[in-house]
């Protein structure tokens, strides 16, 4: 088992280089703001359940929303999971639209139990993802009536290393910590063209720093539960790396500290509940306290954000003998009021999902888990930009008995 934890830490390793090299996860002109669009994407089953699972158990799934969660793995399970997802969108402003489509690796992590009523998982997800890019803007130009024109483009993001530690401290309550290293670079180009001049400069910033989180949940009877999750404030220190070069000639590097970027408290809560045999329903509130932070952004201000969950799965027969009894079918719907206002305007996500989940295996938890996404954010409204967005997840979950050896009697 040790042998098969240390090859499967290996790949998150290995991923976490991929992820700093990776293609663009967003396209959004709003992730020009801040650090960029915040993930709020999972992996598995929780994305097609609204993104709700504060208060869901995992025995036989990994669910990162709760580190309380994985004291209910039991011994002798090992579960791993990983995914992908693409998205195709429409932005729109005023009588313009523009279609982009995109796609990328979203996703891996693992889970394994540390004593019969403990656990750990490791997993790594982006943070942050940066993606804009804003073409022939024109500006005023001192001392003549020509403006001059500026492209500006952004790209990726922040990554979030994670080790959750949950425990069942009776068998109804159970208690979490997690970690979250975070780390990532953004990159951002500006091209001025002035007459016949240009000026290009180009700006690395690299973050870091760790946030820790705890959470807790509790079993009221064998149909319900509750949950609970907090996140403390922390900071993230940076580095820029800038580049100036005026119409081709040599370039001139600079390298400096950027100010801290803060990360706000939050907290969540969550309820989960069975209907009979067949149907479970979770919802989820969270509130992140970004207006409480103190940091200006240029062209807007950050606000207390707010983000609603509600899921609903529905399993025919959980161990039944014929396949088409074991699928589980998922809906969900989140709402994220978004942590910016721009122009008086919240940039709220609107979010209907549906999914499944299809078995591998009857003898384990393994499955393909597909889903889909119908949502929208921003505003049409003081000139802003709309986002209308198909999203597509894909993930492949992986239970404990495809990694044990078969036995001879």
């Amino acid at each position: 088992m040790m042998n098969k934890i240390y090859f499967y830490v290996g790949i998150l390793l290995f991923t976490a280089n991929s992820f700093a090299q990776s293609n663009k996860l967003t396209s959004s002109p709003y992730s020009i703001f801040g650090l960029g669009d915040i993930n709020n994407s999972s992996l598995g089953k929780i994305n097609t359940l609204g993104k709700s699972a504060i208060a869901m158990p995992t025995s036989d799934f990994i669910n990162l929303t709760n580190p309380a969660s994985i004291g209910s793995i039991g011994a002798n399970k090992f579960l791993f999971s990983v995914g992908v997802k693409g998205q195709i969108e429409t932005l729109e402003q005023n009588d313009l639209k523009e279609n982009r489509t995109l796609g990328n690796f979203s996703g891996i992590a693992l889970a394994f139990p540390i004593s019969k009523n403990s656990g750990l998982n490791i997993s790594l997800l982006p943070y942050t993802n940066v993606g804009y890019s804003f073409n022939n803007l024109k500006f005023e130009q001192e001392g003549s009536a020509e403006p001059y024109t500026v492209d500006v483009d952004g790209s990726g993001g922040l990554n979030n290393f994670q080790i959750n530690y949950g425990i069942s401290i009776t068998k109804k309550l159970r208690l979490g910590l997690g970690t979250s290293i975070y780390f990532g670079k953004i990159d951002n180009r500006e091209f001025s063209l002035i007459e016949d001049k240009s000026l290009t400069v180009d700006t690395e910033e690299n973050y870091a720093g760790v946030q820790f989180k705890t959470g807790f949940q509790y079993d009221i009877n064998e149909t319900f539960s509750i949950g609970s999750t907090l996140s403390f404030p922390t900071k993230l220190s940076g580095e820029q790396n800038k580049y100036v070069t005026v119409s081709g000639e040599e370039t001139i590097e600079t390298t400096g500290d950027v100010d801290s970027y803060k990360l706000p408290f939050e907290f969540g809560v969550g309820v989960y509940k069975k209907l009979g045999k067949q149907f479970s329903v979770n919802l989820d509130y969270k509130k992140s306290f970004w207006k409480e932070s103190n940091q200006d952004i240029s062209f807007g201000q950050f606000i207390n954000q707010d983000f609603v969950g509600f899921g609903l799965e529905f399993i025919p027969k959980a161990n039944g003998i014929r396949y088409k009894d074991r699928i589980e079918y998922r809906i969900g719907f989140n709402y994220d009021s978004g942590n910016l206002l721009i122009e008086n305007e919240k940039i709220e996500d609107y979010s209907f999902n549906i999914g499944l989940g299809i078995p591998l295996n009857k003898r384990t938890p393994s499955k393909l888990n597909i889903g889909y996404s119908l949502g929208r954010k921003g505003s049409l409204n003081s000139g802003l930009i709309l986002e209308n967005y198909h999203m597509f997840n894909l993930s492949l979950d992986l239970g404990s008995l495809w990694f044990q050896k078969s036995k001879i009697k």
